[in-house]
């Protein structure tokens, strides 16, 4: 009898989101983010598997991209809970070696990962402890991104 009083509750579990666009239009879409850097055959040959999940991101509604200015905004799975409550994320098609070194400052050469974590945060114009309170799952979507700029 208790569970006939429950409520169902029919709010999409995190992680599942309903697919927004078909495949060949994020297709199209992200072919015309990397026109826009100017990425060549092979590094996309080379990034096939980010490719691949841009289009996926883009699919199920994760990540849009702006047809005039070229930003991708990333709604967050998972938003960031601190003082200010941070629900997306909005990326930069274009990089200046000025961003890019502020933020590389205090990575050492062969760490990777603060490489990419670093980008991500001159992506987006966050600071780099914001970056690294993402949820893996919004990290990939971030990482995708920031391949394409290394």
């Amino acid at each position: 009898m208790a569970d006939e009083n429950k409520k169902e509750d029919k709010a999409p579990l995190s992680g599942q989101v309903k697919s927004v666009m078909t495949e060949e239009v994020a297709r199209v879409e992200i072919d015309i983010w990397l026109k826009h850097k100017k990425i060549g055959k092979a590094k996309r040959e080379a990034n096939q598997d980010q490719i691949d999940s841009l289009v996926s991101f883009m699919c199920d509604g994760v990540l849009t991209m702006d047809p005039d200015s070229k930003k991708f905004n990333h709604v967050l799975q998972f938003p960031i809970e601190s003082e200010i409550v941070t629900k997306d994320l909005e990326y930069v098609p274009r990089l200046k070696m000025l961003d890019i070194h502020t933020k590389l400052q205090g990575v050492k050469p062969g760490d990777a990962d603060g490489r990419i974590l670093a980008y991500v945060a001159a992506l987006t114009g966050k600071a780099k402890q914001i970056i690294r309170s993402l949820d893996t799952v919004d990290y990939d979507v971030a990482q995708a991104i920031a391949i394409f700029f290394i």
